[in-house]
């Protein structure tokens, strides 16, 4: 006996529904939302890994992301990526913090803002889960679960990821790019 045609198709949704929901996941704090946090999985032994989310604040007053921390990380910080005049994607920490104006959004994608993780020792492997501490100016602290994803799977919020050369940011070490550490 074959299953009825509408049966196969509700377990269809269901399964479609779970994949989507694992994958464009988002958590709240006051009037803050974040939207799919996830982060880069890494190649074998590289230590340094980056971190995106979009940031909405739903609120009436802007917001301040002043800090992020992850418990699996050495130093976490907050970058902002842009070419120099020579063509080479060059990082920079955004010291002063990042602002969420009231009632708008911040992108933390591949090529723009984002979160650098150092000195992470232990392996993240697709479809982990790791918390990070999201350290707002007004809102305080906020706890966000980020999952470990490929950058080639669908983030769930439309990035700039594509196949024709957008702005892609690669964090291995074998690209030409300025850390900005003049030592």
């Amino acid at each position: 006996m074959r299953p009825a045609p509408q049966f196969v198709a509700f377990l269809s949704f269901v399964a479609l529904a779970v994949v989507v929901t694992a994958q464009a996941h988002e958590t709240t704090h006051n009037n803050l939302y974040f939207i799919h946090p996830w982060i880069a999985e890494p190649p074998p032994g590289v230590s340094t890994v980056a971190g995106y989310v979009v940031i909405d604040n739903d609120g009436d007053a802007a917001e301040r992301l002043i800090a992020v921390s992850a418990p699996f990380a050495e130093k976490a910080e907050l970058h902002s990526s842009s070419f120099n005049d020579e063509g080479i994607m060059t990082m920079r920490e955004v010291e002063q913090g990042l602002e969420v104006e009231a009632g708008g959004s911040v992108y933390l994608e591949p090529g723009g803002y984002h979160i650098m993780l150092f000195g992470v020792e232990e392996t993240l492997v697709s479809g982990d889960l790791h918390m990070l501490t999201l350290t707002f100016e007004h809102a305080g602290e906020a706890e966000v679960e980020f999952v470990i994803q490929k950058r080639d799977e669908p983030s769930g919020h439309g990035d700039a990821i594509d196949d024709e050369g957008g702005m892609t940011m690669d964090h291995d070490t074998s690209m030409d790019m300025d850390h900005g550490d003049d030592s």
